[in-house]
């Protein structure tokens, strides 16, 4: 099998998972409250990346499978 190689599309969704997990860690360090529309809205953001983040992963990882398969 050959190395994973990531897509530009699998480098923003993990930067954008660790993004919204970087702000709730740091209002939790800092002591300060986000508001309750702020974390729906980047809970939303971290979902939904989490599901592009899967989606180009198995893509990826299904190409790889099919290239050895037709070796």
């Amino acid at each position: 099998m050959k190395k994973f190689r990531p897509t530009k599309t699998w480098i923003i969704s993990i930067i954008i998972v660790a993004l919204c997990s970087a702000v709730f860690i740091a209002a939790e360090i800092m002591g300060k409250e986000i508001p309750d529309k702020a974390i729906r809205v980047i809970g939303l953001v971290g979902l939904v990346s989490i599901l592009v983040l899967a989606y180009s992963t198995m893509r990826t990882i299904g190409n790889m499978n099919r290239q050895d398969e037709e070796k």
